[in-house]
C-alpha cells in the first residue's frame, strides 16, 4: 500500500476521533466534555489498531505468497538435484570404478587433448558472441533505416 493511501486512512480516523471528541458535547448536553475526549481518543486508538491489523494481514499474505514461490522453487531444485545424482550414479555404474585413462602416459595425452578441446570451446564461444553481436547490429541498423 502506498504512503498516500496510509495517510488518507490515518487522516480519516484522526478526523473521526476529533469529531467524536469535540462534536459529542455539542450533540447532547448530557455528555460531559471529558467523556467526549475519552470517546474521541477511543475512536482514534481503535482506528489506529484496525489500520495496523489490516496492514499486518496484507503483509502476511504477501509473505506467504513469496514463501510459496520459494518453496516450489526449492522443491524443483531438489528434484533436479536428485535426477542429476541418479544420472551420475548411472554414469559411474557404466564406467566402473577402474581408471578409464590407463597409465600416466595416456593420462597426459588425454589431458592435453582436453585442454585443446577447452581452447576450441572458448574460441567457438567468442566467435558465437561476435556473430550474435553482428546480427544485433544489423537488426538495429535495419530498424533505424526503416
Amino acid at each position: 500500500m502506498s504512503v498516500l493511501f496510509h495517510s488518507l486512512v490515518a487522516l480519516t480516523y484522526i478526523a473521526l476521533g476529533a469529531a467524536a471528541a469535540f462534536g459529542l458535547p455539542l450533540l447532547s448536553v448530557t455528555i460531559e466534555p471529558v467523556l467526549a475526549l475519552f470517546a474521541g481518543g477511543a475512536v482514534l486508538i481503535g482506528g489506529a489498531i484496525a489500520h495496523q491489523s489490516i496492514v499486518n494481514s496484507s503483509r502476511g499474505r504477501n509473505i506467504m505468497r513469496e514463501l510459496i514461490v520459494v518453496s516450489s522453487s526449492s522443491e524443483a531444485m531438489q528434484r533436479d538435484l536428485e535426477a542429476t545424482r541418479n544420472e551420475l550414479r548411472e554414469i559411474k555404474s557404466h564406467i566402473g570404478d577402474e581408471n578409464p585413462l590407463g597409465s600416466g602416459m595416456e593420462l597426459e595425452k588425454n589431458t592435453r587433448s582436453s585442454n585443446e578441446v577447452l581452447g576450441e570451446l572458448r574460441l567457438l564461444r567468442t566467435l558465437f558472441s561476435q556473430l550474435t553481436s553482428k546480427k544485433g547490429a544489423k537488426k538495429s541498423a535495419a530498424m533505424v533505416q526503416a
